[in-house]
């Protein structure tokens, strides 16, 4: 079983995506877009499970090249 999942629904029908390691997406219109970062931090202590991170960057879209982290949230280390 994957840790993580994705689906995306677009013209052509609904796709979906899983991955251990990680994944990312950049959903995008001409002008703006969205920059979708999930990933596994392993774990600092041997008690601890580790965590995934979730980053959303704010976009230029197509029309260029630039990200601004906008948010980011995790999951709380398990002890």
């Amino acid at each position: 079983m994957s840790h993580f999942y994705a689906e995306v629904q677009g013209a052509r029908g609904l796709a979906s995506r899983t991955g251990n390691s990680g994944m990312w997406a950049h959903v995008r219109g001409w002008d703006i877009g969205a920059y979708v970062e999930l990933s596994y931090e392993p774990p600092r202590d041997p008690w601890d499970k580790g965590r995934d991170i979730v980053r959303v960057f704010r976009t230029n879209g197509s029309n260029g090249y630039k990200r601004e982290l906008i948010a980011e949230f995790s999951t709380e280390s398990e002890s």
